[in-house]
């Protein structure tokens, strides 16, 4: 029973951080559309090029370490839980919170 609990409760907590994730990328990208529409507006109405300062987006890129490294990461990430998930249920569900938390 213990470990269709922890399978379950695996489940549940990674499709959650999936959704969130989702619902994120979406609204930085309508974000990012909006503000783009914005300053469309801005250049037509005004007839000056509106500067865009790049510390202000909120745009994140993955550099081609982390492109290389969130696959491989992942992968030995999901094989630890497959193998190990009931014994170490209590501490992969702390650290899926804390970087749920960290990351957002």
């Amino acid at each position: 029973m213990t470990s269709v609990r922890s399978q379950v409760s695996a489940c549940l907590i990674s499709m959650l951080l999936i959704v969130y994730g989702s619902f994120r990328s979406l609204n930085m990208e309508r974000e990012a559309r909006e503000r783009a529409e914005r300053e469309r507006e801005a250049t037509l109405l005004g007839g000056k090029p509106v500067p865009s300062c790049s510390h202000s987006s909120n745009v994140q890129t993955l550099n081609t370490m982390q492109a290389l490294c969130f696959p491989l990461g992942s992968s030995v990430a999901l094989l630890i839980m497959f193998f190990f998930f009931d014994s170490m249920q209590t501490l992969v569900a702390i650290c899926t919170a804390s970087m749920s938390i960290i990351l957002s």
